[in-house]
């Protein structure tokens, strides 16, 4: 668990004349996203879709692409307003009846975020990727 930061402090000195602990070496967000999205379908052996929407990163949409083909799932694009993006109407509207949901609310994050005194959410406006998935054989 180290290795990340002993490797990041020796090249962050070597290259950079960084001090220790201001340098850390680790993968890729691709590689995270694939890692993440690999342990969800494998959490989920039962479900047959990825549903995302057309305005994720490029390297996000070939990674769920590659893992949908490998796996022999249905890969459904969703398309939004780009600035707006979606909005809890356009999302209830897109998940489909067979889509699992256990107690869970569409809800306009921005709206949540206000009740709770903040600004909303930052990660959901600078990226506007969402993704769900129905059990195989359910439809």
């Amino acid at each position: 668990m180290e290795l990340p930061i002993e490797i990041g402090d020796r090249l962050g000195a070597a290259v950079l004349g960084a001090a220790p602990g201001q340098v850390v070496v680790g993968d890729s967000t691709t590689v995270c996203f694939y890692k993440l999205v690999s342990a969800a379908l494998d959490a989920r052996r039962d479900r047959r879709e990825i549903v995302t929407d057309l305005d994720n990163f490029p390297t996000d949409r070939y990674v769920l692409e590659g893992l949908a083909r490998a796996r022999g799932l249905e890969l459904r694009w969703l398309r939004f307003d780009r600035e707006a993006g979606p909005t809890a109407a356009a999302l209830a509207g897109a998940l489909r009846p067979d889509t699992a949901r256990s107690r869970a609310a569409v809800r306009d994050a921005a709206g949540a975020g206000a009740e709770r005194g903040g600004s909303g959410c930052a990660a959901g406006r600078a990226r506007r990727g969402l993704s769900g998935s129905a059990p195989r054989g359910s439809r």
